[in-house]
């Protein structure tokens, strides 16, 4: 039996992003086995997927085994980060956090790839099962150790699916806490607001960054024509002042020119003693 073809990008952000949909549905989330919510995610996938002839079918069960190894990938680099936030480092900024947490990800044996799945951490990062982490979670690694020792999960950190369960259990789902301020179908959408206006702040940044490139562009361009102009205006000036010289010249030239002539005729002969110098007048 062949093995099936890997789950793509475009795949990983379906799931996600359908398990979310269905799990934090504020009525339909409610009491329903995992068994009946993953054939709910599976017809949502499938709904959203652009399949083609060659793509594989993916199973209920194979859509939950791809979430959970999602899942726990997202919920180990988010208390990675905890951890460094924790540390409050002067002047870290979120990339300088970001790039210190995959550095810390990457020390556990298991993870020698490195963190896998940014194409979904937006989707899942701020999602109240990963954006809820206690800062007391370790992600810690001595030298020499095979093993990491690894604290995540919490008791009091709800969970719409324990994916641990044997898959023939029909145990209900559990939903967030009846006590939360808002229902989740809201915070789920402040999320989704929120995500919108990160990206949209990136966006205008990005315009704002090219506006001003173009800007400055286009005052180079004017300089420089400015200058194209000043060049053609010193250039026409010295031509110019080189005409005159040279009419001035010819001028000159002309005067002497008639000077001599007059000098010459006005010749008195017999002040020529010289008989050849005569002879030539």
């Amino acid at each position: 039996m062949s093995r099936s073809k890997s789950f793509s990008h475009e795949e990983d952000i379906i799931i996600c992003e359908a398990y979310l949909d269905i799990s934090q549905d504020p009525i339909a989330g409610k009491n329903q086995t995992k068994d009946k919510l993953w054939e709910r995610v599976s017809v949502l996938y499938h709904k959203r997927r652009n399949k083609s002839d060659d793509d594989p079918i993916r199973t209920p069960k194979s859509l939950k085994c791809r979430y959970h190894t999602i899942s726990t990938a997202i919920n180990k680099f988010r208390g990675c980060i905890r951890q460094v936030e924790s540390r409050h480092q002067s002047g870290a900024s979120e990339l300088d956090i970001i790039n210190n947490a995959k550095i810390l990800f990457a020390q556990d044996p298991k993870e020698k790839r490195g963190f896998l799945y940014y194409h979904v951490w937006p989707i899942l990062k701020d999602t109240e099962k990963f954006g809820d982490i206690p800062n007391s979670h370790q992600f810690e690694f001595s030298e020499g150790s095979q093993t990491g020792t690894q604290a995540f999960a919490s008791p009091n950190t709800p969970s719409s699916v324990d994916l641990s369960v044997d898959d023939n259990e029909q145990t209900p789902v559990e939903t967030p806490s009846e006590s939360s301020c808002r229902p989740i179908g809201r915070k789920k959408e402040k999320m989704r607001k929120r995500l919108a206006s990160d990206n949209s702040q990136v966006l205008a940044s990005m315009l704002e960054d090219n506006r001003a490139i173009l800007e400055t562009l286009k005052r180079g361009e004017m300089k420089r024509d400015e200058r194209f102009v000043q060049m053609d205006k010193d250039s026409a000036m010295r031509y110019q002042l080189m005409m005159i010289q040279a009419e001035n010249n010819y001028h000159k030239l002309d005067l002497q020119r008639e000077r001599q002539e007059k000098e010459f005729m006005e010749k008195d002969l017999n002040s020529i003693n010289d008989p050849i110098e005569r002879e030539y007048f």
